[in-house]
C-alpha cells in the first residue's frame, strides 16, 4: 500500500512538473491545435491590477494559454468526449447520426433558424438582378451559383434535437431567384437528386465542403452554362481515373480537423480526378469570382487556372486571389473598373453563409448607382431607406420625428429617403 501512494504520488508530481518542463528545457514539437491562435499577451503588473484581482485573472489565463503540452492534452480532452460521450465542445462543430460531422452554422440556415426575412431577400433578389442588367450593358455576364450544402445534402444525418422550419434563407432566395432574370445555377437542388446515382461520394463524412468529384461536376455543369451565355466554346474537362484513397485531402477533413483529436474520425475513402484538359481552339474567358470557400475546391484542384483565362477569386468580397496567392483587397480596386474588363462576374454561396451574402459586393457596387427606368428609381429609394435603417442613430432621429409628424415611422424614412437622394443628386 505504502509502494502504491509512493508510485502515486510521484506520477502526480512529474504531471505537474512536466509542463514546466516541457516550456523551459525539454521543447518537444507538438502538432499544434487547428482553429486556435494564442491571442494573449503577457500581463504587465500593476498594484491597482492587483488589487481587484484583474492581473491575477489574466496572468492565469496568459500562463493556462501557454502551458507546456497543452495542444497535446487538449486533444487528450477532446478524444475522451468524443469517444466515450460522443460530443465535441471545438469550433461549431455538430456530430450527427452515424459519426456525420456538420458545422451548426450550415444546419441553421438548413433548418430556417436564421432566416433573414422576407423583406431583406426580397431587396437584396432586386439588387442583383439590377447589377445584372448593369453588367450586361458592358457584355459582362453575370452567374449566381447555389452551391449545395452538408446539411440539404446529409439531413438524415442531422441530430434530431434540430427542427426544419416551413420558410428558410435558400427556400426564399432561390424561389425569388428564378423570376428575377438573375442567371443561377442551382447546385442544391441538383445535387439532391444525384445523391443516390453518384458514383463516388459528394461530400465526405469527416468534412462540410464538397468532394474533389463533386467539384468535378459543378465544373463541368458552370462551363457547359457559361458556353451557352456566352455563345463560347470553353477548355473541356477529363477526368478519366479517380483515386480512391484512406486519406483525406484538401477540405475532405476540415470539420475532423477542428474537433483536434488524437486519433483521426472514422472516414469513407474519398475520390481524387486526376484531371486533363483540352485547351487548344478554345476560348478561356476573364472572371472575377466573389465567393465563400466553396471556391477553393476550384483553385486547389487546379480547375479554375485551366478553363479560365485571369480569374480573380474575390474571397467573401474582402481579399483577392490570383489562383492561390493573395494579390490585394476589393477596397482598393475600383469595383466598376475591374468588372468591366471581364467577360463573367461569378457569385458563389452555399447555406453556411446565406447571412453574409452578397458579401458586401452589392453595396459597393451600388454605392453611385444612378438610376435610368422607374423601377431603377425605385429600387435606389430602397437602398437609401436600407442605408438609414442600418444606422440606429439616424434611424431612430427618423422615428422620433414620425412621432412628431403624427405618421407612421415607414413613410417618414421614405420621405427622408427621397429627400437625401435629391441632395445626393444636386451635388452630382
Amino acid at each position: 500500500m505504502k509502494t502504491t501512494r509512493q508510485i502515486l504520488f510521484i506520477l502526480i508530481l512529474l504531471g505537474m512538473l512536466l509542463p514546466f518542463f516541457q516550456n523551459n528545457f525539454l521543447k518537444i514539437p507538438l502538432l499544434p491545435l487547428v482553429g486556435v491562435q494564442d491571442t494573449l499577451g503577457e500581463p504587465k503588473f500593476s498594484f491597482r491590477g492587483f488589487l481587484d484581482l484583474s492581473y491575477q485573472e489574466s496572468e492565469g489565463s496568459y500562463l493556462a494559454e501557454k502551458a507546456g503540452f497543452r495542444p497535446l492534452l487538449v486533444r487528450l480532452k477532446n478524444q475522451v468526449d468524443y469517444s466515450v460521450f460522443n460530443y465535441t465542445m471545438s469550433g461549431g462543430v455538430v456530430i450527427g447520426k452515424d459519426g456525420c460531422l456538420f458545422l451548426e452554422s450550415y444546419i441553421n440556415n438548413y433548418c430556417g433558424i436564421e432566416f433573414r426575412g422576407v423583406r431583406k431577400i426580397d431587396y437584396e433578389v432586386k439588387r442583383l438582378a439590377l447589377i445584372s442588367r448593369e453588367l450586361k450593358k458592358k457584355n459582362v455576364d453575370f452567374l449566381l451559383i447555389l452551391a449545395p450544402g452538408k446539411a440539404s445534402f446529409d439531413r438524415e444525418q442531422i441530430p434530431s434535437r434540430y427542427r426544419k422550419k416551413n420558410i428558410t434563407n435558400y427556400g426564399y432566395y432561390s424561389k425569388k431567384l428564378a423570376v428575377s432574370g438573375v442567371n443561377v445555377i442551382d447546385m442544391n437542388a441538383w445535387f439532391g437528386k444525384l445523391k443516390e446515382h453518384s458514383p463516388y461520394p459528394l461530400f465526405p463524412a469527416s468534412g462540410v465542403h464538397w468532394s474533389s468529384y463533386a467539384v468535378a461536376l459543378a465544373a463541368d455543369t458552370m462551363v457547359r452554362y457559361l458556353e451557352r451565355l456566352r455563345n463560347i466554346d470553353m477548355p473541356e474537362i477529363s477526368y478519366d481515373k479517380v483515386r480512391m484513397s484512406d486519406t483525406m485531402k484538401y477540405s475532405d477533413n476540415d470539420a475532423g480537423d477542428l474537433m483536434n483529436l488524437l486519433c483521426a474520425t472514422r472516414n469513407s475513402p474519398m475520390p481524387y480526378p486526376e484531371f486533363h484538359y483540352r485547351s487548344e481552339g478554345k476560348h478561356k474567358p476573364d472572371a472575377v469570382i466573389i465567393a465563400d470557400s466553396y471556391w477553393w475546391g476550384f483553385i486547389t484542384s487546379g480547375i479554375s487556372r485551366n478553363i479560365f483565362g485571369k480569374a480573380q477569386y474575390w474571397f467573401y468580397g474582402q481579399d483577392i486571389f490570383e489562383d492561390e496567392k493573395k494579390t490585394g483587397t476589393v477596397a482598393a480596386v475600383n469595383i466598376h473598373q475591374e468588372l468591366e474588363k471581364q467577360d463573367v462576374v461569378i457569385m458563389l454561396v452555399t447555406e453556411a453563409t446565406w447571412m453574409l451574402f452578397p458579401f458586401g459586393f452589392t453595396d459597393a457596387f451600388l454605392k453611385d448607382f444612378k438610376p435610368e427606368t422607374d423601377a431603377d428609381k425605385a429600387l435606389q429609394v430602397e437602398i437609401m431607406m436600407d442605408n438609414i435603417r442600418r444606422d440606429p442613430k439616424w434611424y431612430r432621429a427618423i422615428v422620433e420625428k414620425a412621432a412628431r409628424n403624427r405618421v407612421a415611422a415607414e413613410e417618414q424614412l421614405r420621405t427622408d429617403a427621397l429627400y437625401m437622394i435629391g441632395l445626393e443628386n444636386k451635388k452630382k
